[in-house]
């Protein structure tokens, strides 16, 4: 019963370590990704000119 109980609460205390660190994971993969998509947006601005001006060498 007390080894069951002991298990327990470090099962908790893992839990709650493993829910901050998630937390703490994704709002880092959505910071990683609005920057991502922010840069991404901007290549693409670029590529399109880019485009553009082999359109206008064709």
């Amino acid at each position: 019963m007390n080894s069951f109980t002991l298990v327990n609460s470090f099962g908790t205390k893992c839990f709650r370590i493993l829910s901050l660190f998630l937390f703490f994971v994704v709002s880092k993969i959505q910071w990683t990704y609005c920057k991502i998509a922010h840069f991404f947006e901007l290549e693409s601005l670029l590529l399109s000119l880019i485009t553009s001006d082999e359109h206008f060498l064709c």
